[in-house]
């Protein structure tokens, strides 16, 4: 698996492994809705809006200053921050939320980047070649980084609307924490002001509105779980933490689980910099087409697309099929489920310049978009908890 290491080649050379897009399937039914139940929906919809999406995001980063990274301080508020705000939402019926604890394995963590190194240069490079040198400086400093940190346990936050037992589960995951990165001598901090605002405070934000929304809806043909999973940027822990607990503490047995949505970094978009000189550039991506994964995820963002094509965004998620592992979708594809990642343009379009920096700030985002990307999901979303998979 090539995951965190490359991905890291990906952002200083500007390179990226390109995949063809691939054309949205046009044929899919939707879902007939109760006239009752459009009037609630349009209802929570009207009053989603790009200046309550950015207050929301604002809070959430404010709760983690200075620096959320797993074992800080500003990482506890910002974890008690999302339990105050996603238990706000658990009195109408059916809703409810739950709080996973997991350990942190130290040794664990610092094999998943000792694997990816090992594949990516030491199976590539002679010990002397410059790239070597390079990535096997920063992966000593990430051991270093994770041996400093205090860390132990992690906390997955989950909030779920259980409307029929019997129901699949569609399942979001939004990562809550964060890392710097001085990207010049490409070393890991472990301290330092690092808002974390487009990763992933974009995708936080999305969520939560989402949960406000949702809460006071209910569905047809599928239950929902929102889950903002710990420990991201640390090897993707809280996602491993899901999967390995399927039929336990609350979560849905494996084989309930729809799809999983991966959301992540949505909240930057330009046009001076984007390869296509255009806004609205974002990007969905899949497991590949010979997956035994793909078919339920193709459906999905057929239905999602579908759902807004009469709806003007001024936004564009880009299919690509291509197995994208730089976010929580890969656990579950290793695991045989289904998962799609919206996110921004990572090939055309990527928050190079502030990624994981002091300078990852709510102000620097395009408000509009992150507005137009929960718009776009809320609507997919409301007509796939509709929606029949049979």
């Amino acid at each position: 698996m090539t995951r965190v290491i490359l991905f890291l080649v990906v952002i200083l050379s500007s390179k990226s492994i390109l995949c063809e897009t691939k054309a949205i399937p046009k044929k899919i039914i939707l879902p007939k809705i109760s006239l009752e139940q459009q009037k609630k929906f349009k209802k929570v919809y009207q009053n989603w809006n790009d200046e309550r999406l950015m207050k929301t995001l604002r809070g959430f980063v404010q709760s983690g200053m200075p620096y959320r990274m797993v074992g800080l301080p500003g990482h506890q508020k910002a974890k008690e921050y999302l339990k105050q705000e996603i238990k706000l939402y658990t009195s109408m019926p059916g809703t409810s939320f739950i709080e996973q604890s997991f350990d942190l394995n130290k040794s664990k963590i610092k094999k998943f980047f000792q694997d990816d190194f090992q594949i990516n240069f030491a199976d590539r490079y002679k010990p002397e070649a410059p790239e070597f040198i390079k990535w096997s400086g920063f992966l000593k400093k990430m051991e270093q980084l994770i041996d400093q940190s205090k860390i132990s346990k992690g906390t997955n936050l989950i909030w779920k609307k259980e409307v029929n037992a019997d129901f699949p589960w569609l399942v979001l995951v939004a990562g809550y924490d964060t890392l710097g990165i001085n990207w010049d001598s490409l070393t890991p901090l472990i301290e330092g002001t690092f808002p974390g605002a487009d990763s992933n405070g974009s995708a936080v934000a999305i969520a939560l509105e989402l949960i406000r929304g949702f809460s006071e809806l209910t569905f047809e043909q599928k239950n929902l779980m929102i889950i903002f999973v710990d420990s991201q940027q640390l090897a993707y822990q809280g996602s491993l933490a899901v999967i390995e607990n399927l039929g336990k503490t609350g979560l849905p047995l494996k084989e309930k689980v729809s799809v999983v949505l991966a959301l992540e970094m949505l909240g930057h978009d330009s046009k001076i910099f984007d390869k296509d000189k255009k806004l609205g550039n974002m990007k969905v991506y899949s497991s590949v087409p010979s997956s035994k994964t793909f078919g339920r995820e193709e459906q999905l963002i057929t239905l999602f697309e579908k759902s807004n094509s009469s709806i003007k965004h001024e936004i564009t998620f880009e299919w690509m099929p291509n197995q994208f592992e730089n976010s929580d979708a890969f656990r579950f594809w290793d695991n045989g489920v289904s998962s799609v990642v919206f996110t921004q343009n990572w090939e055309k379009d990527f928050n190079q310049k502030r990624y994981l920096t002091s300078q990852d700030l709510p102000e620097t985002l395009n408000s509009k978009t992150l507005e137009n990307s929960m718009l776009y999901l809320a609507q997919g979303i409301w007509n796939y908890l509709n929606f029949s998979n049979e």
